[in-house]
């Protein structure tokens, strides 16, 4: 997995999306913001990042996007390979 960025910086925003379990409206991470963080640009607050810890929906984007970039990085890679 990727190392996320933690910071104090004021990032893009949060997304808020109401959840069908019947808690009131969450609060998550917008899936570009987790993004950047992944790719080691944007910094989560503290307060992001103990929320992609407690989400399930967030932590599992956070998980895909890892998986992409590591795709990405092999295919480049694969890529480059043959190249050369």
């Amino acid at each position: 997995m990727s190392t996320w960025n933690l910071g104090k910086r004021n990032g893009p925003g949060l997304v808020k999306a109401s959840m069908n379990s019947g808690n009131p409206a969450k609060t998550h991470i917008a899936p570009e913001r987790l993004w950047q963080s992944a790719c080691g640009g944007a910094e989560l607050q503290s307060s992001e990042y103990l929320h992609l810890v407690g989400c399930v929906s967030c932590d599992k984007l956070a998980d895909e996007i890892s998986e992409a970039l590591d795709d990405i990085q092999d295919a480049v890679s694969h890529s480059n390979a043959h190249v050369s």
